[in-house]
């Protein structure tokens, strides 16, 4: 069975992006998606999806 799209990742399941998205907001929780995406190396879109998926 396929997970829906709205299950959350166990931690395990988290990568180095993930982390570094992490700690960039634990460090500035206002910080503007574009510059979360430049400080951890990745597109605007793709840091947004995967910020969204943290958050759920």
């Amino acid at each position: 069975m396929t997970p829906a799209p709205n299950d959350v990742r166990p931690f395990s399941a988290l990568d180095d992006v993930d982390r570094a998205i992490l700690g960039e907001l634990a460090a500035d929780g206002r910080l503007p998606n574009n510059a979360l995406a430049e400080r951890v190396g990745v597109a605007p879109s793709t840091c947004l999806a995967r910020t969204r998926a943290l958050r759920e």
